[in-house]
């Protein structure tokens, strides 16, 4: 079927849903691929099962479900080809596109043929065996034939369970019984009600109401681009803007309703050869929250030495049928910044700039060796009168060049920067500050509820107090970082703008590695610190939650921790909790475990069984054991515990999560900060120190670093250095009981 229909069904530049752009593969007859069911409320209920075949998921709407009774022939209705990138979606997809609703992704594996998969999706009977996290064992899909056939053209399918060790003709469907995520654990209402979920890169459009100079217009056909003229001085008065003179290719684009026209900074059209060239950038355009749009900037890359390019924009000349190039470049590059920021694509970048007197900003974009300036007053139209002005470094040319992009504005607004007196880092000794670590927006507030707006500077400050106690937490282990570039909203009750970050994506932090890691079913880059260059690396990237996996890059097979997350209700009290935690302790003791205890920024606890890699205990053993202690405990206390996620069930009660010790999942670092008001801090307690009279939300970033001044050495690192190992016989002794 190839991904055609997918792409034509979907505007992508509402949803967030991978576009089908890759060619399919040449047919393959030996081996399956990657299975996936994702339960899906659109306008009716139902479960998407794909199938991984010739670099598409081959797909089936199933309304009923999946079934592991054999007597069961469930109606599964074939519908258009998927990308493979769609397999890891989950999320809600906006109202008025194709599908829109939420998206739960209820099971997933890999799958392999019974018999040749081509010829036998060819003539209607696949038979496959899934080795998926819920569904297990031999399955058929047979496409039906006679009347049924033809009111659905061909497109009416059973999914048949095969009588084989996994099948059960008795008790209620495991749709019923595993409502809840693979991935994240959660119900479809929580989903819904999670509005970081949203699948979209377009809120809204812009509101230009009140714009001065703006007019309704059409699109023009093509830019007509000022040109800049050369000075031997930055020009004087406080009425200009400047910007860095980015070493890159000037390229303006033309955007009506996702056909893209690339030209050159003399307005005309770019070769084809070039336009080819440059189809990433003119792809990144589409996500600008605009049927229309005519935008000027410059093709870099996106950081030293970065073989990846970004567009980064500096000018907006027209905006969805309104001409603003008679609109005040400040008014303009106002409009253009809430444009970027709304598209939050990694690979499309707003220009800062610098208001006022050019002679400082020269001076100090000079002695960071950057080629140029350019500067250009506030109140300026788009036009050839626009009076833009170019001042080149002594020593130096402007031109198009290749050369590594600077930073968006200089370093020094934290370059160098030790942190010592006043912030987070006051009071307690510090680390030295990593040579070559540069911090942009050092002033950007990222909690505006603590200390009078705690900023970027300030949390590098932080990270730098506790540098010997955070680092060996995060240290070779592959993350998963929880990114706010706004940091949180000044309105408490507002959701942050915050989203969470596996993967790089076309950034490249130089101070992190990238490994490629086999998550669950398929590969994928993953980011590692090795060091306090990189913990400062994310606080750079505005990162405000670090959550590492349970394993370090170097032994991913073989996790080094079991984490029980206590995570209660909100009308169970903190003394409750406590108990919770020293009763897993007590039976972790009993196994002649040992365990530790940290706070996780909010009112739950995490109990830690550290052990080290050696021991060879597998990702299945470790998920097994937690969850068979976890039941043990709410089997015996039903009253006070429960390991379902569903919140019905949870009223008044603790729920034991033991889902963070899958392979993949994650869960907060300790003396991570937490993306909450107030600004929290996972901390590390010894377990004398967990009583109902310490309150969690007194660790935040203002007070651990004195806490963490005091400690001789950080609660957990006698158990950690004890060594501890696992016996998989004792794991699968524990499971069977």
């Amino acid at each position: 079927m190839g991904l055609a229909e997918y792409n034509r069904k979907r505007n992508f530049r509402i949803t967030r849903e991978p576009p089908g752009d890759a060619a399919p593969a040449k047919p393959r007859a030996d081996a399956g691929g990657a299975y996936l069911i994702q339960k899906h409320a659109a306008r009716r209920l139902h479960y998407d099962f794909r199938l991984e075949l010739n670099g598409v998921l081959l797909s089936w709407s199933i309304p009923k479900g999946p079934s592991l009774d054999p007597r069961e022939k469930r109606l599964a209705v074939h519908v258009e080809d998927h990308p493979l990138a769609y397999g890891d979606f989950e999320g809600i997809i906006p109202k008025g596109q194709y599908g829109g609703g939420t998206v739960l992704l209820w099971d997933r594996g890999t799958w392999e043929p019974q018999e040749d998969p081509v010829a036998g999706y060819a003539k209607g009977n696949f038979k496959f065996i899934l080795k998926g996290e819920k569904l297990h064992g031999g399955f058929a899909l047979i496409r039906l034939g006679g009347a049924r056939a033809k009111a659905e053209g061909d497109k009416a399918w059973l999914l048949i369970k095969e009588r084989d060790a996994q099948a059960s003709d008795a008790g209620p469907d495991l749709t019923a019984t595993r409502p809840e995520s693979v991935v994240s654990g959660r119900t479809m209402e929580e989903i819904a009600a999670d509005k970081r979920s949203v699948w979209h890169s377009k809120q809204s459009h812009v509101d230009q109401a009140g714009t001065p100079g703006a007019r309704t217009a059409k699109l023009p056909a093509r830019p007509r681009p000022p040109r800049a003229v050369t000075r031997r001085k930055p020009p004087e008065g406080d009425d200009w803007l400047h910007e860095i003179a980015l070493p890159g290719l000037r390229v303006l684009a033309r955007n009506e309703r996702s056909n893209i026209q690339l030209f050159s900074d003399r307005g005309t059209p770019l070769p084809a050869k070039a336009a080819r060239k440059d189809r990433p950038i003119g792809d990144v355009v589409r996500m600008l929250p605009a049927e229309t749009l005519m935008v000027d900037g410059v093709v870099a890359p996106l950081g030293p030495g970065s073989d990846k390019l970004a567009y980064f924009l500096n000018d907006l000349m027209y905006l969805d049928g309104q001409d603003l190039t008679r609109v005040p470049l400040e008014r303009r590059k106002a409009l253009l910044e809430e444009l970027v920021r709304r598209a939050g694509e990694e690979s499309i970048r707003y220009v800062e700039h610098i208001a006022g007197g050019g002679a400082d900003f020269y001076r100090e974009a000079c002695r960071l060796g950057i080629e140029a300036m350019v500067s250009r007053r506030a109140d300026s139209r788009y036009d050839a009168k626009a009076g833009w002005v170019t001042v080149a470094c002594k020593g130096k040319t402007t031109g198009k060049t290749k050369t590594p992009l600077p930073n968006p504005l200089p370093a020094s607004r934290g370059e160098g920067t030790r942190a010592r007196g006043g912030g987070a880092g006051a009071g307690p000794a510090t680390a030295a500050l990593p040579k070559n670590f540069r911090l942009t927006h050092p002033e950007r507030v990222l909690w505006p509820d603590v200390a009078g707006g705690f900023n970027k500077l300030q949390l590098v400050q932080y990270y730098l107090a506790v540098a010997d106690f955070v680092v060996p937490h995060i240290a070779g282990r592959p993350l998963s970082l929880f990114r706010c570039p706004d940091g949180m909203p000044a309105d408490p009750n507002a959701a942050p703008a915050c989203f969470f970050m596996k993967h790089p994506g076309l950034m490249k932090p130089r101070s992190l590695e990238t490994h490629r890691i086999l998550a669950r079913s398929k590969p994928g880059i993953y980011m590692v610190a090795r060091d306090l260059a990189g913990v400062l690396e994310m606080a750079q990237m505005s990162i405000l939650e670090i959550h590492p996996w349970n394993a370090t890059a170097e032994q991913i097979e073989y996790p080094d921790r079991i984490i029980f997350d206590l995570d209660p209700d909100p009308a169970v009290p903190w003394a409750r909790v406590v108990e919770g935690a020293f009763e897993i302790r007590r039976r972790l003791a009993a196994l002649e475990l040992d365990s530790v205890v940290k706070t996780t920024g909010g009112k739950g606890l995490h109990i830690v069984v550290p052990f080290v890699a050696a021991s060879h205990v597998t990702w299945d053993d470790a998920y097994a054991f937690s969850r068979a202690v976890s039941e043990w405990l709410a089997h015996d206390q039903p009253s006070g515990y429960v390991t379902t996620v569903s919140k019905t069930r949870r009223v008044g009660k603790i729920f034991i999560d033991y889902l963070r010790n899958h392979r993949g999942n994650t869960a907060i670092a300790p003396y991570s900060t937490r993306a909450r008001p107030g600004a929290p801090v996972a901390v590390p307690l010894a377990w004398d120190e967990l009583t109902a009279d310490v309150d969690p939300r007194a660790f935040t970033v203002e007070t651990v670093p004195a806490r963490v001044a005091a400690l001789k050495e950080d609660p957990w690192a006698a158990t950690i250095a004890a060594k501890q190992r696992l016996s998989a016989k004792l794991l699968r002794a524990i499971v069977k009981v």
